[in-house]
Formats: structure tokens, sequence, C-alpha cells
């Protein structure tokens, strides 16, 4: 527990130091690699949409309580 606990500190102190460009980048990297894995897995398509906008809306809970109730 201890190893973690030092882990998750450390990428703490390795975030904060990320501009809004980087947050950016690193938006468009996770974007270009779920791309890839799509053309590699093009079966994930045949999913139905409510499964994309489930997970689209539990993620944004996440991001509007930080926002707004933080």
């Amino acid at each position: 527990m201890k190893l973690y606990k030092w882990w998750m500190e450390y990428w703490n102190r390795q975030v904060r130091k990320f501009s809004i460009t980087d947050l950016k980048i690193a938006e468009g990297a996770a974007m270009a690699f779920t791309l890839i894995i799509v053309h590699l897995f093009p079966q994930i398509l045949a999913v139905s949409v409510w499964w994309f906008v489930a997970a689209l809306v539990v993620c944004q809970i996440r991001l509007w309580y930080v926002v707004l109730l933080k």
C-alpha cells in the first residue's frame, strides 16, 4: 500500500506540471489510440451506440462534479 501511495503522489506532482496545451496533446493522443484500436478490431463498431452514450454520460458526470461542486 505504501508503494501505491508513493506512486500516486509522484504522478499527481507530474500531472500538475501540465499546461492546457499538454492536456490537449494528451487528449489527441488518446483519440489517436482509440482510432488505432477500432481500426485493428472493427467488430467494436458493431456495439450498440447506446453503450457509447452511457460511457460518455458516466465520464461527464465525474467532470461536471469536479467543475461545479469542488
